[in-house]
């Protein structure tokens, strides 16, 4: 996406922030721009396929200082680190001397690969809860036209209606201006760049301030930049021309579905605004940033922030100063004091203000704690006459494992709910969010009214994620347009007024976002840097790729320390970043980003996807009705889901028990199960679903086996199509859909659900009905809701949560993998000091249909021998190849049909090398074993099983166009075994030469994998032979070499005679036993 220009004001702003702080530090809002990730290290590429390692195990800290001192980050070289990976990234007294670092620097530490700074999607900010009273000013859920005494608030209990409050407020009675002036005064004495700099120790010297709650590095435009073509114009009645490539308010310009809006005075436009420079009735003023203060003058600097204030030894900005005057001078018009002295604190205070005792809950992370503790001292200096400490503003740092705060619902005994909300026991909040994807939905998914649990009409749950109370109806508009409309052009334009609007309304005051640098023990391979996010929290790929031949604790094992504890596990449920850590190993998606490139978007639990509306397949209505309601359709994604997924509990089925097999693999009505009850219910997840109407398939297609019962006719393994339905065609539709686990239907389903004469629970396939119902209890509160205790902690992903070793007797699936600090057994809430721990998802055998994960690696090389020789799918041409390729054929090159194509299908897929200090050599090949062409059997088996499941990596035109993935052939690894092997090639693919002389060629041989990562660990002794047409004569010296990690590559002469003119063929082939046989073709013409 392209930079767009910016406003003067904020050029400005650039100009002076370059000048008064550290050169590192760039203003956030008008910087757009993620750095391609790149390692001071080994192997930033990744597969698509794994895991690698045997096991991940959790370690959980308290506090980012501790888990970074037990990697020994900073510390002296006597220091044994006890973890590998870290979920923090390093602060600026750890990173290098250029960040304050003195002595034991990272950047320069042997022990660990540090990452190349990567603009984190992520941000800090100051919350406020709108359902509390405010020193006896009603917040009211940020909404407007608030009224003293007359507006009903539905903040009480349940949401029983209060009545709204603002003594002495200025303008009389409006208790929506004085909330905001409220939080105005608090935003005044925040200097962001100064905190920020100050703060440089704890977050990095790569963070940049923000004003708006979108973080640069979702590379869109920020409010507060030029009016252009992107930004949103309203446009005279009937004045408009539809297609037109600008707009404008001139009749004739192009159509533009937001608006109405003004621009206030000082910016350059041709929009409309009163004479005076203010909005006319009805528009929404997009000024940016320096409009939004209700009563500051003058030129801004950046939100709030109008003069160069001395500020404090943290950022926050001295009584007497300017900016801070202003704040009282918001204090005051809110009703809370009548005036101020020469410091401008406040005096005359109102009864509410000097008796009061809001609570303000920060936490103890690096770059929180001293916003908390600063802002805190702040304010009290503006209540209490310069006191760093006060009564009236308490704050309190909770113990470790605090959840970001719940919302409850309207009553506790709604589903999903176990308390009644809303939660008036905060007021402030140093609040940290961490987006997974680029996509800006971030200020949507925040804090629009639907995802205020039930308070504001939405769906009840208990940890919704607008845990701020945000319901303000203009602000949800345009938040909505910028997720439904159909282009990113529209979407942005209309994030545009809402960001205004959040930014004038002051729901939350943003902070920062950090470009960070994450550390990592060296000997691990495959840990990736992924854009926007770093090498592990949010990466699942590093844990998916990550290997070491000579790990700390054999497997390999990843050591993977956590800031903080968990409370919940559970899929509707968990909010934090840990939480996440743990739940995304566990549960698959339909689709998933490229870490690397992250648009790129790729069917992972489906074999194709295709966004479709009515009028291109008719199987996609325009209108649609179920037990919810009628909805218009304006849009659909068509989704072929493959039929080999197995859930991880399908290792308590028996072998020959085709029944509970059959009813242990995905299928769509999982998928419809899932995303109906997302949808449904209130949670972090909730906003992902919210633009699904339902999943629609076919019974049919399910398994016979365990669903003949409700018309299941499929035989097992194929695969099932299905659409899902959405409201509207948005510009992120696509990225929505990799945000939502499939979760087993088995396992959650409401306890009344029928069960089929088979014994097997009936799929889902009519929404309201048992069979699509959640279980209330599963996500309500209590001891039903711990998925561990509850044993339901069980997806189809990658690493499975089990009391022991998978297979074996008396292990339980979806359980026991927590534990307590002194090693007991736990719950979905791992204190400090205790451990999770979660097992690669297969047997002794990666290639097991059922007992093995769907995309490991061995399966990988398996589907890549299969699609030869394209390598992008595998068809019944490759059985006809295999069939044919060896059969005899004296006048072909070779004696056989196809001599490159029969050495390919007659020899594995890869090469196996044991590294028994990394962990057990049980790893599996596939492929050929020499048995063509007398028996083709075996191959044409192994080819068949991938035909119809299309490409490994759909959504993009093929392997190799997905963004830094390791080009083939790849080294894998399965604990402690290697899968390798070597590549061939030639300088040239024709030789000439003169009858009666010689040609030559220069072959290389290349080991898989590269020296300084991804190398194949064994020794391979590969020999050269060639074929040739008839007449000619060739010969490779040396004939044979030997491959190893420290020389992976060797050069050989091909040379090449005839004493007759015409066209010929010589074919080199390198094999070694137990490894494929790779051929290189040259042509040979002698003149």
């Amino acid at each position: 996406m392209k930079l767009k220009s910016i406003m003067l004001l904020m050029a400005f702003f650039l100009l002076t922030s370059s000048v008064a702080t550290l050169p590192e530090i760039a203003y956030g809002d008008p910087v757009a721009c993620v750095k391609a990730p790149c390692l001071l290290g080994p192997n930033v590429q990744w597969v698509p396929a794994g895991p690698a390692s045997d096991t991940i195990r959790y370690q959980m800290y308290a506090s980012d200082f501790d888990e970074l001192n037990a990697m020994c980050v900073g510390q002296p070289s006597t220091c044994v680190p006890q973890i590998d990976l870290s979920d923090d990234p390093i602060p600026g007294s750890a990173l290098s001397p250029a960040s304050g670092c003195t002595s034991n620097c990272a950047i320069s530490d042997p022990r660990f690969w540090v990452t190349d700074p990567t603009q984190q999607l992520g941000m800090v900010e100051v919350d406020f809860n709108h359902a509390n009273t405010f020193w006896g000013v009603t917040f009211c859920n940020g909404r407007d036209g608030v009224i003293a005494g007359v507006t009903q608030c539905f903040d009480g209990p349940g949401g029983t209606p209060i009545i709204a409050s603002c003594p002495n407020a200025s303008p009389a009675n409006d208790c929506t201006m004085a909330a905001i002036n409220i939080r105005q005064g608090i935003a005044s004495l925040i200097d962001k760049v100064a905190f920020t700099v100050a703060d440089i120790n704890s977050i990095g010297p790569g963070a940049t301030p923000m004003d708006n709650p979108l973080t640069p590095a979702s590379n869109v435009l920020h409010s507060g930049y030029q009016n252009d073509l992107n930004n949103p114009c309203t446009i005279a009645s009937g004045g408009c021309t539809p297609g037109l490539a600008s707009c404008g308010a001139d009749v004739g310009g192009a159509c533009n579905t937001v608006g109405p809006y003004c621009v206030t005075s000082g910016a350059v436009t041709n929009y409309p605004r009163n004479a005076d420079g203010s909005c006319p009735a009805g528009t929404f003023p997009v000024g940016g940033v320096g409009s939004w203060d209700k009563l500051a003058t003058g030129t801004a600097i950046s939100a709030f922030h109008y003069t160069t204030d001395t500020t404090d030894s943290l950022g926050f900005v001295n009584p007497g100063q300017a900016d801070f005057c202003r704040a009282a001078d918001h204090f005051i018009a809110a009703g809370l004091a009548t005036g101020k002295n020469a410091q401008c604190e406040l005096t005359g205070e109102s009864a509410a203000l000097s008796g009061g005792n809001a609570l303000f809950v920060g936490r103890n992370s690096l770059g929180r704690h001293n916003l908390g503790v600063g802002l805190d001292t702040a304010v009290c200096e503006l209540v209490s006459l310069g006191a760093t400490t006060c009564t009236q503003l308490q704050f309190r740092i909770p113990q470790f494992g605090f959840q970001i705060p719940q919302t409850g619902c309207r009553t506790a005994t709604e589903p999903g709910c176990s308390s009644q909300g809303p939660d008036t026991g905060w007021n402030m909040y140093t609040g940290g969010h961490f987006f997974p994807g680029p996509t800006p939905n971030e200020e949507w998914s925040l804090y629009d009214s639907a995802f205020a649990s039930d308070f504001c009409g939405g769906t009840p749950g208990q940890f919704s994620p607008n845990y701020d109370y945000v319901c303000n109806p203009g602000h949800d508009f345009w938040v909505e347009q910028s997720q439904f409309l159909g282009t990113p052009a529209l979407a942005e334009s209309s994030l545009q007024v809402a960001m205004d609007i959040f930014g004038n309304h002051t729901f939350t005051i943003p902070i920062w976002t950090p470009s960070v640098q994450y550390p990592f023990l060296k000997g691990w391979q495959g840990v990736s840097n992924a854009a926007g996010i770093g090498t592990a929290q949010g990466n699942p790929w590093s844990l998916l790729n990550a290997w070491n031949g000579n790990p700390a604790v054999a497997g390999p094992t990843i050591r993977w320390g956590q800031k903080d504890a968990t409370s919940s596990l559970n899929p509707f449920t968990f909010n934090t970043v840990v939480e996440a850590d743990i739940v995304g190993e566990v549960y698959d998606t339909l689709l998933v980003a490229n870490p690397s490139s992250p648009t790129q978007i790729i069917g992972w639990m489906v074999n194709s996807y295709k966004v479709e509306t009515n009028a291109q397949d008719p199987a996609c209505p325009t209108n649609y009705t179920n037990a919810r309601g009628t909805f218009s359709v304006g849009a659909c994604v068509k989704m072929v889901m493959l039929g080999s997924i197995p859930w991880q509990d399908i290792y308590g089925c028996a072998s020959s028990d085709a029944v509970c097999l059959t009813s242990h693999i995905v299928t769509a009505s999982d998928v419809k199960f899932s995303y109906l009850n997302f949808n449904g219910t209130g949670g972090i997840v909730s906003p992902s679903a919210a633009n699904v109407i339902d999943v629609v398939y076919n019974a049919n297609q399910l398994p016979n086996a365990a669903y003949a019962p409700s018309g299941g006719t499929a035989g097992a393994g194929q695969s099932e199509t299905f659409y899902i339905y959405l409201h509207n065609l948005n510009a992120w539709t696509l990225n929505d859909l990799t945000a939502v686990p499939i979760i087993p239907q088995h396992l959650w389903v409401t306890q009344t659900a029928p069960v089929q004469s088979n014994g097997v629970l009936a799929p889902c396939t009519d929404v309201g009905t048992p069979s699509c119902t959640v279980e209330p209890g599963f996500i309500g509160g209590g001891i039903y809701t711990d998925v561990i205790l509850g044993h339901r902690l069980v997806g189809s992903g990658p690493f499975v949560c089990a009391s022991g070793t998978l297979g074996a007797p008396g292990t339980v699936y979806g359980g026991g993998c927590t534990f307590n600090a002194d090693g007991s057994a736990g719950s979905q809430a791992v204190p400090v000091g205790g451990t999770a721990i979660l097992r690669r998802f297969s047997t002794s055998n990666g290639l097991d249909p059922n007992l093995a994960y769907f995309r490991s690696n061995p399966k990988f090389l398996q589907f890549q021998w299969a699609a030869y020789p394209g390598g992008t799918v595998a068809s019944t041409g490759g059985i006809i190849s295999a069939m044919n390729a060896c059969r005899a054929n004296a006048a072909a090159v070779g004696g056989v049909n196809n001599y490159a194509a029969c050495q390919h299908w007659n020899t594995p897929d890869a090469g196996l090398a044991c590294t028994s200090t990394a962990g057990s050599c049980f790893g599996a090949t596939a492929g050929g074993r020499g048995t063509l062409p007398a028996n083709f059997g075996p191959v044409v088996t192994q080819i068949g099983q991938w035909i119809g499941k299309g490409q490994w990596v759909f959504g993009v035109p093929s392997y190799t166009a997905l963004a830094n993935a390791q080009a083939t052939p790849q080294t894998l690894y399965e604990d402690g075994s290697a899968e390798g092997s070597f590549t061939i090639t030639s300088n040239t693919t024709n030789i000439t030469f003169a009858h009666g002389a010689s040609g030559g060629a220069t072959i290389m041989v290349t080991l898989s994998g590269n020296p300084n990562f991804n190398n194949f660990t064994g020794t391979v002794p590969v020999t050269l032979t060639s074929v040739q047409s008839s007449g000619l004569t060739a010969g490779v010296s040396p004939s044979s070499i030997t491959l190893a990690p420290s020389s992976p590559a060797a050069s050989e002469t091909l040379v090449v005679s005839t004493a007759t003119a015409g066209t010929y063929i010589v074919i080199v082939k390198a094999s070694s036993p137990s490894f494929p046989s790779v051929t290189v073709t040259i042509a040979v013409t002698v003149t």
